[in-house]
């Protein structure tokens, strides 16, 4: 069974302009589940892999797949922050 985000996290994703729910559940297919585990992907590898799921090439060397690669981590990067700032005594 594939994992999915959650639904808080879903519209943070798909509060970034550019992202749609077709995106993320490209990120899921990749198995990436939780804006902790996107935390963790660097935005180049991430436009490859991407490129590689959906076969296409174009989206490896588009401007804007990568400008959607490098928004969606920061996005989780920073929640990841203020999540462990939240958590910490």
């Amino acid at each position: 069974m594939q994992a999915h985000f959650s639904e808080a996290e879903r519209a943070l994703l798909r509060g970034i302009p550019g992202v749609g729910e077709g995106l993320v559940r490209r990120l899921e297919h990749l198995g990436i589940a939780t804006l902790a585990e996107l935390a963790g992907s660097d935005a180049v590898a991430l436009t490859a892999r991407l490129a590689l799921a959906n076969c296409s090439h174009c989206w490896e060397t588009s401007p804007k797949a990568r400008r959607l690669a490098e928004e969606v981590t920061a996005l989780a990067r920073r929640h990841a922050a203020a999540t462990s700032a939240d958590s910490a005594p």
